[in-house]
C-alpha cells in the first residue's frame, strides 16, 4: 500500500493548504498517460478529524480527484471514520471511485446541505439552481426576497463555467446552509484553463493576482461575442450588498471581498503566504460565496438591474399591449433561463423565422419570473446587435416581461450596443 497523504480539510480556506499539502508529493502532476510504459498510480490521501470540514476544499478536492481520475490515478480514502462517513455522505468518495461501503441510513438533503453536484451541461446548470433555491426556500423565512439576487448569482457563476472554463472535466457546485448563522456558502469550481489564460485573449496580463482584480470589473470578459462581463462583477456587487464573503482563486492568485450593508468595503487581493510570494498554484477556478439570508439583496439596488424609470429605453412599451397569440412562450421554448446556451438556440431559430416572415414576432415572458444578464443578452442584447436597433424595435416584440426583467434587459441591451 503505498504511504498516506495526510489532508488539511478544515476552515478556513485551506483549498490553499490542500494543495500545498498535495504540491509537496507531487500529485498535482500529471498521472502517467496510458501506453508509456508508466502503470496508473494510485494514491491514498487521509482526512484528519479536525472539523469543521472547508465546503470550498471538499470542492476543489472533487474536481482535482476527477482530473486524477481521468488521467489515470486511482484514489483511496482513509481516516477517522465519522469524516470520511462524512465525505461519503457529500458524494465525494462516489464521485472519484472510492471505496464507499454506506453504513449508515442516508437521508434526505434538502433543507440541510447540496452535496458535490457535478456541472457538464446547461441541464446540470439547470438542476443545480433549483436545487440552490429549494435548500434556501425550506430552510429561510422570507426566502422570496432573498432568492432573485442568489439565483443570479448562482447561475452567472455556473453559466462561466460551461463557457469560459474549457475543462477536461466537470464543474463542482457544494452548498451548506447555517441555520444559527443564517449563512449560506456556496462553493463552484472547476479544473479549467484558469482566468488569466481565459482573459489573455482580450486583456493580457502579467500575473494571476492581476488577471483576478480585472476578472471582477465589469464590462471584462475574454470575448465579447461569448459575454458581456457581468457575471463575476454582479456578483460581487450582490456580495458586498449583502454583507457576506466573496472569495475568487485561480492559479497563484486569490482576491476576497466583504461588505456591510451600511458600508462598502474594499476588495483586497492576496497572492500566496504572509511574505507576498506565492508558494502554490490552485488548478482551474473557485468561487466560495457566504451569504446572510436575512439580508435580502433587491437586483434593482445594482447595475444588473439599473434601468431607470417605468420605460423600458430599448424595449419598447407599446409590446405590452399585443395580443399573446401567435407569440412564443419562452418558458416552453428554453429548458431553462439561467445561462446562455438556450437562449442561443432560441436567437438562431428567430433569426430563421424572420428570415421567412414580414410580421412582427411576440415573445411571451408571461411565466418567466426570472433570468440571468447572460441569457437576456444571448437573446435580446444580440439580437438587437445582429437586426440593428431600428429592425429589432420594429421586428420583435416583447409582452408580460415583469419590471425587474425590463430593467435588466434594458441594461444588457445597452451595453450590448455599446459595446
Amino acid at each position: 500500500m503505498p504511504p498516506v497523504t495526510w489532508l488539511e480539510l478544515s476552515k478556513p480556506h485551506t483549498q490553499l493548504q490542500l494543495t500545498q499539502n498535495l504540491a509537496q508529493l507531487g500529485l498535482l502532476e500529471p498521472a502517467p498517460l496510458e501506453g508509456t510504459g508508466d502503470a496508473p498510480t494510485w494514491e491514498v490521501l487521509g482526512i484528519r478529524a479536525n472539523a469543521p470540514l472547508e465546503g470550498a476544499a471538499i470542492a476543489w478536492l472533487c474536481a482535482w480527484g476527477l482530473l486524477q481520475k481521468q488521467q489515470g490515478r486511482s484514489l483511496e480514502f482513509v481516516g477517522d471514520p465519522h469524516v470520511l462517513r462524512y465525505l461519503s455522505r457529500v458524494n465525494l468518495l462516489g464521485h472519484l471511485g472510492a471505496s464507499d461501503s454506506e453504513k449508515f441510513q442516508r437521508h434526505s438533503e434538502a433543507g440541510r446541505f447540496i452535496p458535490l453536484t457535478l456541472l457538464q451541461d446547461a441541464g446540470d446548470v439547470y438542476r443545480a439552481v433549483n436545487q440552490v433555491c429549494d435548500l434556501v426556500l425550506a430552510q429561510v423565512e422570507g426566502a422570496r426576497a432573498f432568492i432573485p439576487a442568489l439565483e443570479w448569482a448562482t447561475n452567472e457563476v455556473m453559466d462561466n463555467v460551461l463557457i469560459h472554463a474549457q475543462a477536461p472535466v466537470p464543474g463542482v457546485l457544494m452548498a451548506q446552509y447555517y441555520p444559527k448563522k443564517a449563512l449560506l456558502e456556496l462553493c463552484i469550481c472547476d479544473m479549467g484553463r484558469g482566468i488569466r489564460q481565459s482573459l489573455s485573449e482580450s486583456h493580457p496580463t502579467s500575473s494571476d493576482t492581476q488577471a483576478l482584480e480585472l476578472a471582477v470589473q465589469r464590462g471584462i470578459t475574454r470575448n465579447i461575442h461569448e459575454g458581456q462581463g457581468n457575471g463575476l462583477a454582479g456578483t460581487l456587487q450582490i456580495v458586498e450588498r449583502n454583507g457576506g464573503r466573496f472569495t475568487l482563486w485561480s492559479g497563484t492568485g486569490r482576491l476576497q471581498g466583504t461588505g456591510d450593508p451600511a458600508k462598502i468595503t474594499k476588495t483586497k487581493t492576496t497572492s500566496g503566504n504572509s511574505s507576498g510570494k506565492p508558494n502554490y498554484s490552485l488548478a482551474g477556478t473557485g468561487v466560495s460565496l457566504a451569504l446572510h439570508t436575512q439580508n435580502a439583496v433587491a437586483l434593482e439596488d445594482t447595475f444588473i438591474a439599473s434601468g431607470s424609470g417605468e420605460t423600458w429605453g430599448y424595449l419598447q412599451a407599446k409590446a405590452e399591449t399585443l395580443a399573446l397569440e401567435g407569440s412564443i412562450n419562452i418558458a416552453l421554448e428554453c429548458i431553462h433561463t439561467g445561462g446562455r446556451p438556450p437562449a442561443r438556440v432560441l436567437r438562431q431559430h428567430l433569426l430563421q423565422t424572420l428570415a421567412h416572415s414580414s410580421t412582427p414576432l411576440i415573445l411571451d415572458f408571461s411565466e418567466v419570473s426570472s433570468a440571468s444578464s447572460s441569457f437576456l443578452d444571448e437573446l435580446l442584447g444580440r439580437l438587437a446587435l445582429e437586426l440593428g436597433l431600428p429592425v429589432f424595435e420594429e421586428r420583435i416584440q416583447i409582452t408580460a416581461m415583469n419590471p425587474t426583467l425590463q430593467r435588466m434587459a434594458q441594461v444588457v441591451i445597452q451595453q450590448r450596443l455599446e459595446s
